[in-house]
């Protein structure tokens, strides 16, 4: 009686839908505009990486914030990316120890960074760098991912965590240009969503294709713009994820347990508890 008990609970929980809380929200990797807001020790030689673009050296603003007047002339570069990122690079080296005000066209917020005691000329190095289809963990609509993982990655200046990684990926089978993908820190993942709703949390690879392979070196950068020396080509392919609804999705080969899988674990050995109980 107890394994027919037992094996009628185990269909039941794989045919019940998920609860509302048995995976976490879906975690949406995050790219900063850099150095981040309030950042100090930041060389004299900054070069400044945003996030958003659309706008001229005319509309941006930097002085020191106790010297609103003395002004530091700019220029705006685009860096080439697929999200539109904009550099903006001072065109004299920024005074040492001293706290500076960007101001942005609206609706941009301003920022606020301080330097340090001089400039940084050395380029951040890595050992290796490793690219593959993936997904995203949590509860995620469909989605199709790649990773990037640097190995071995250090600066003499920067964290690790506020490095800029430079994906260029090229598609040998079309004509397409080589695209490139603005990343942040040793690890990083790259795609898009299905959904329109969900692109706020992944679309910085719009068009994918998930039946070709693809080729990409991966190159670091630091607040001063150096840059380390390219990886070697590697050849992936963006992983397919068709998860609909708010399932159980987890990275590849992490080996956690699905919500329903835990719950079934949990059932079972409350049965065998109860089995044990009553025997003599």
């Amino acid at each position: 009686m107890i394994r027919k008990t037992a094996a009628l609970l185990v269909l039941v929980l794989a045919a019940a839908p998920a609860p509302a809380s048995a995976s976490p929200p879906c975690e949406c990797p995050m790219l900063e505009s850099l150095p981040p807001e309030g950042a100090t020790g930041v060389p004299t030689n900054a070069r400044i990486f945003l996030v958003q673009g659309g706008f001229t050296a005319d509309q941006v603003t930097l002085a020191p914030e106790d010297q609103p007047l003395a002004t530091v002339a700019v220029r705006v570069e685009a860096t080439g990316g697929t999200m539109d990122e904009t550099w903006i690079i001072p065109e004299v080296e920024l005074e040492p120890a001293t706290r500076y005000r960007l101001t942005l066209p609206d609706p941009l917020p301003a920022r606020t960074f301080t330097t340090g005691a001089g400039p940084d000329t050395t380029p951040p190095a890595f050992e290796s760098a490793v690219l593959e289809g993936t997904s995203l963990s949590g509860a995620c609509d469909d989605h199709a991912a790649a990773s990037v993982t640097v190995e071995g990655l250090h600066d003499d200046i920067v964290p690790v965590d506020r490095l800029l990684l430079r994906v260029a990926v090229d598609d040998p089978s079309s004509d397409v240009e080589t695209r490139v993908v603005w990343l942040q820190g040793d690890h990083g993942v790259f795609g898009a969503f299905s959904s329109p709703a969900w692109q706020n949390c992944l679309h910085n690879y719009p068009g994918i294709s998930t039946v070709r392979d693809l080729q990409a070196t991966v190159m670091v950068l630091d607040w001063s713009g150096n840059e380390s020396e390219y990886s070697q080509m590697a050849t992936f392919r963006f992983q397919d994820n068709p998860w609909a609804v708010a399932c159980d999705c987890s990275v590849p080969g992490s080996g956690s347990p699905g919500g329903l899988g835990t719950l079934a674990v949990l059932a079972l050995a409350a049965l065998g508890l109860r089995r044990r109980a009553r025997r003599p």
